[in-house]
């Protein structure tokens, strides 16, 4: 011990190390895993292709926690560095991808006023190999939180705040016509 005093801080240098979050395999025999997301692409949300090849992802190329707000919306198989990028849109964040059972289309939401983890908005389908995406809910008075395709993809089922409630309801891939199933002044997630 010396008789100098030490100068103590408790800053914090936010993002100065970044690391990104990528996607992992796990062997359950020997617990080894292996990374199989592309090199400098960070994961924000995932989800498996039908045939459990592939992933769609929402994904930036930078790891810092602001690029969620310009993420993209992407697709790659395990263990390749390569990936496409099937929707970008610079002015609405991305959540929730969700493939369709036959793998040839993605579902997400997208809003212009989410936070990560608090997504509320219009429900987009775009063909799984890319193409140009199609808002399902253009002039719906809801704003969907969550999204799971029917059996035979005719359809999703959505959770949404619809005017001033939350609703359970159906909406048509072919029309887009809302059906609310259940509606009331409740609270679920």
């Amino acid at each position: 011990h010396n008789n100098e005093k030490v100068k103590l801080s408790d800053v914090i240098e936010f993002e100065q190390n970044p690391r990104y979050e990528r996607l992992h395999w796990i062997t359950i025999k020997n617990g080894e895993t292996e990374c199989i997301s592309p090199k400098y692409l960070q994961i924000w949300e995932f989800c498996w292709s039908p045939n459990g090849k592939g992933f769609a992802a929402v994904a930036s190329d930078l790891p810092f926690a602001h690029s969620w707000y310009n993420a993209t919306l992407v697709t790659f198989t395990g263990n390749s560095n390569r990936y496409s990028e099937i929707h970008r849109n610079v002015d609405r964040q991305l959540a929730k991808p969700t493939w369709s059972n036959k793998g040839n289309k993605i579902a997400f939401i997208s809003s212009i006023w989410s936070d990560r983890g608090l997504v509320a908005g219009g429900i987009f389908v775009v063909p799984g190999d890319g193409g140009k995406a199609r808002e399902l809910t253009l002039g719906h008075i809801a704003s969907d939180t969550w999204l799971e395709w029917t059996e035979n993809d005719s359809a999703l089922v959505t959770i949404a705040h619809e005017k001033g409630s939350i609703s359970l309801s159906n909406i048509s891939i072919a029309t887009g016509y809302r059906t609310t199933v259940w509606k009331d002044e409740a609270v679920f997630s």
